[in-house]
């Protein structure tokens, strides 16, 4: 049953390893299981990382195989187990991936719909931002981007227009250039101010640079609808 894991895991004496690589020279169907499992192995190393993690996922296996095989079972009948065995460590690499504690933060926690509403604009900015939200909205960020970018040259002082702006800077990768627009809007009197220091904290989460975004979420006080949101993901990246 266990033949081509404890062979490709050099754990059989060497009688067995011969006999094995035996059978190894003539059984097509062998080789391919041989080649299946390593390939397998080798991609749940690269998904589990640490070693430790790789010895429980291992020893969960061996765990099942003991319920439901029997362990007389010889090399010839590694097939079905190698195909049962794969379905699980599949199943079990999604989990992984998709698991709740492995989600993007960023994502999880850069969930916001633009305003369609102008600051003190004319019916040109009012339609921009109309149009700019309407696709903001729809995570057109690209188009969002250019219709923010021209409100905010011909309104500098558009606190609105620069906060969504900086977030769609965000989303196209422009990382940089957001937080001069999102500093320029927490630096001001704007009732966004603290909306801003979020994202200027996820503008670095982005990055994976947790220290940093630790420091901007703590700027945002108790008194801020934002606090609890802050603290949440604060204790995340602590």
């Amino acid at each position: 049953m266990e033949d081509i894991a404890r062979f490709a895991e050099g754990d059989m004496g060497a009688e067995e390893r011969a006999e094995f690589e035996s059978a190894l020279q003539t059984d097509l169907d062998l080789q391919a299981d041989l080649a299946f499992y390593q390939n397998v192995h080798s991609s749940l190393k690269m998904k589990l990382g640490a070693d430790a993690d790789d010895r429980k996922f291992q020893d969960s296996l061996s765990e099942i195989s003991k319920r439901h095989f029997n362990k007389k079972t010889r090399v010839v009948s590694m097939r079905r187990y190698v195909a049962w065995t794969s379905a699980i460590a599949a199943v079990f690499v999604l989990f992984l991936v998709w698991a709740p504690w492995h989600k993007d933060l960023y994502r999880q926690y850069a969930d916001t719909n633009m305003i369609a509403m102008a600051e003190r604009g004319d019916n040109t900015t009012e339609d921009q931002m109309q149009k700019a939200a309407e696709a903001f909205n729809k995570k057109d960020f690209s188009t969002a981007k250019t219709l923010l970018e021209k409100v905010n040259k011909s309104e500098p002082e558009n606190s609105m227009a620069q906060f969504y702006y900086g977030i769609a800077l965000i989303e196209t990768g422009d990382i940089q250039a957001s937080r001069q627009v999102l500093n320029k809007v927490y630096s001001g009197t704007s009732i966004l101010k603290h909306d801003a220091a979020f994202y200027m904290a996820l503008s670095y989460l982005k990055e994976r640079n947790n220290p940093r975004a630790i420091t901007w979420l703590k700027k945002i006080p108790k008194d801020s609808m934002l606090y609890e949101k802050s603290q949440d993901l604060l204790n995340k990246l602590k």
